[in-house]
């Protein structure tokens, strides 16, 4: 099958003296775009943000204006002060760069764990309860607490006692699309490698995106308990890998038997999909 689209994503989130520096990085077949923002380590609100576009074929290009992102929150159920900060952008970027800054937001969700004294957390189990609370049957993980080996920053403090000086969190993503003889169909790969987490999925899709078959690997998560979630992911033969469909896609994918990441992994599918039908 021979490669005709690729995307990377890579985001890092790191210490910056009292504050937290969260970079973010995409590359596709057909632009580049880096972001850095500044942001409160206390609230995760934006002190700075740069932007640079070294390559788009629409030819808006260098450094962007992300002036607006000043003062907003990078941080769950903050999706629309986001979008209203990009207004200012042309109207054909906003959705690109809406999407790498939700991207930035889920990455910080995760780094959070090693800022709890900056967010007012006075030990790693006040910070367990709430987001249990937060996140109450979000995931196979958190719907089935009681069947967990042991909870999430427990997980944390025994696997990564070297990480919190600098470097918080990382996450590298990536989607391909190869195209079979004929043009009849697809084969998407996503893959997913970050701090906590390691997984990948494989559709075959047909010409008009309906997904035809499936399989998901998980390498690394943390708990046993969340491999369960690739049970349910078959759901999806059928269903149209199309950012139309992504809110029926992710429903079956994550929620109290899946994982937000297989849907996360779908998402990146779609959108590399859409960019060759």
């Amino acid at each position: 099958m021979a490669l005709v689209y690729q995307r990377f994503t890579h985001v890092s989130v790191n210490r910056a003296e009292s504050d937290v520096r969260l970079n973010i990085n995409f590359m596709d077949s057909q632009r580049e775009d880096n972001l850095s923002l500044l942001l409160n380590s206390s609230d995760f609100t934006v002190k700075e943000a740069r932007g640079e576009t070294p390559r788009n074929p629409s030819g808006i290009m260098g450094e962007r204006d992300l002036k607006g992102l000043q003062g907003k929150r990078m941080y769950l159920k903050s999706s629309q002060g986001i979008r209203e900060a990009l207004m200012g952008m042309p109207k054909e970027e906003r959705s690109h760069f809406f999407q790498l800054l939700v991207a930035g937001i889920a990455n910080m969700v995760q780094a959070e764990v090693f800022l709890l004294p900056e967010r007012g957390f006075a030990a790693p189990a006040e910070y367990e309860k709430f987001f249990q609370n937060q996140y109450e049957g979000g995931c196979i993980f958190y719907a089935n607490l009681d069947r967990v080996k042991r909870d999430f920053m427990a997980y944390v403090e025994a696997n990564h006692k070297g990480r919190g000086q600098d470097s918080l969190f990382s996450r590298h993503s990536t989607a391909t699309v190869r195209v079979a003889p004929g043009n009849e169909r697809f084969l998407v790969r996503s893959n997913l490698s970050d701090s906590f987490h390691e997984m990948a999925i494989k559709l075959l899709v047909d010409s008009d995106t309906t997904i035809l078959a499936s399989r998901v690997s998980i390498l690394r998560v943390p708990d046993p308990v969340c491999s369960e979630s690739a049970s349910q992911f078959p759901e999806v033969e059928g269903k149209k890998l199309s950012s139309g469909n992504i809110r029926e896609l992710v429903g079956i994918a994550a929620g109290p038997r899946g994982c937000a990441h297989l849907g996360e992994l779908l998402v990146e599918g779609a959108r590399a999909l859409e960019k060759v039908v």
